[in-house]
């Protein structure tokens, strides 16, 4: 997967398909409820903490396994300090108890402007 750029100074969501095992089937199925949860760490492993404790966020689930991944326009003081232009991290979602998974992002200090078309 191509890594998923963020920028200071602007709200960042993505929506994140989440799977579950049905312990009494077997079978693979949508997550659609529980406490999911979200983070953004320097590293993707079983122990990957939050890159900084304001870096979590609640998921919301927005329908067929489809889950929310909202940031308020992150603090360019906080994100400077931890990443700098073109560095990996990872966005971890997880529901505690079942489910960890990452989306690898990609930090750009500024974010070019979009000129509409006509």
């Amino acid at each position: 997967m191509e890594p998923i750029p963020f920028y200071p100074l602007n709200d960042f969501a993505i929506k994140v398909h989440l799977k579950d095992v049905d312990l009494t089937t077997g079978k693979v199925i949508n997550l659609t409820t529980g406490t999911v949860t979200a983070f953004i760490s320097k590293t993707h492993t079983s122990l990957s903490t939050a890159a900084d404790v304001v870096l979590n966020t609640a998921c919301a689930h927005v329908g067929s396994g489809q889950w929310l991944v909202p940031f308020d326009a992150f603090d360019v003081t906080l994100i400077e300090s931890l990443f700098t232009e073109g560095d990996l991290a990872y966005l971890i979602v997880e529901q505690l108890g079942g489910i960890r998974v990452y989306v690898p992002l990609v930090y750009h200090e500024s974010r070019e402007a979009v000129a509409p078309t006509s």
